[in-house]
């Protein structure tokens, strides 16, 4: 018997002890990290038996755990520019600690488990390149879960309570945001996420892909390109996009598979999916 069956089980047990509503999650393949289980926001639970119905089906099945009511989980992906630094910039001084789970890919990301403060009504989707900030009606991918690209686990960093947020990043997170209409069709964009920054027409930001240094230049039209997909640029915006990272210096196939990647994150979101 393979020893994931017991250790996922039992973990999933234990979060769902604690109150946590846990779902199975696909370990391997190109949904990765979806739902087994259809519904799922509605059919997470914390019932011990379906729990073990579930991992006696999926022995090797990842933890996802819904974010609770009162919780706000910060996500760090360094892949496209977050960072600890980053967030304490943000926030104007060093966070306090907090429950904190890092992630079994080769990058390392983080998240950072807070109290979720008044006011944060719905997920922010990039308060900074390589950053999210995750609520309620969403799941993330908990300990000791098997990365499908490393396969590496999960693992608690900080195992503690989760603190309350700096007031400072608090504000930095709820001020008013400039909601970004569909090109297309004048809509504000589906899925309940708020942009931190103003919004900008698709040739501006075609224009900074353009324009940005080469340090940064896979950041930005990572980010630029996940935006295109989730406001629904018209193709021609997309192919102007890879052009001009393209014109930036960056190699064809590494901008068609920024692309890929921004496009699957994208669609995730629009259907409810994971971090």
């Amino acid at each position: 018997m393979s020893l994931a069956r017991p250790v996922m089980l039992e973990a999933a047990l234990i979060y769902a002890r604690a109150g946590w509503r846990v779902l199975p999650c696909r370990a391997k393949g190109a949904k990765a990290k979806a739902p087994h289980i259809t519904k799922w926001q509605h059919n997470a639970t914390t019932d011990p038996s379906t729990v073990k119905r579930w991992w006696n089906k999926w022995p090797t099945a990842l933890i996802g755990i819904m974010v609770p009511d009162d919780i706000a989980v910060i996500d760090i992906d360094p892949r496209n520019g977050g960072s600890i630094q980053a967030l304490e910039a943000l926030a104007g001084g060093v966070l306090p600690p907090t429950l904190t789970a890092v992630s079994g890919g080769r990058d390392s990301g983080r998240h950072l488990y807070f109290k979720r403060p008044k006011g944060l009504d719905r997920s922010v989707i990039g308060c900074l390149p390589g950053i999210d900030v995750i609520v309620s009606g969403r799941f993330m991918i908990a300990p000791p879960s098997l990365h499908p690209d490393t396969g590496r686990p999960y693992r608690w960093e900080n195992y503690t309570q989760p603190a309350m947020m700096p007031t400072s990043l608090i504000k930095a997170l709820t001020r008013p945001t400039a909601s970004a209409p569909n090109v297309s069709t004048g809509e504000k964009v589906k899925g309940g996420y708020t942009r931190s920054t103003p919004y900008l027409p698709p040739s501006k930001r075609i224009a900074l892909t353009r324009k940005a240094q080469e340090s940064i230049r896979n950041t930005s039209l990572s980010r630029t390109a996940f935006i295109g997909y989730l406001e629904g640029w018209a193709p021609t915006y997309i192919e102007q996009l890879r052009q001009a990272a393209i014109d930036n210096g960056l190699s064809a196939k590494e901008v068609d598979n920024t692309l890929k990647s921004a496009r699957k994150k994208a669609r995730e979101i629009q259907a409810g999916g994971r971090w």
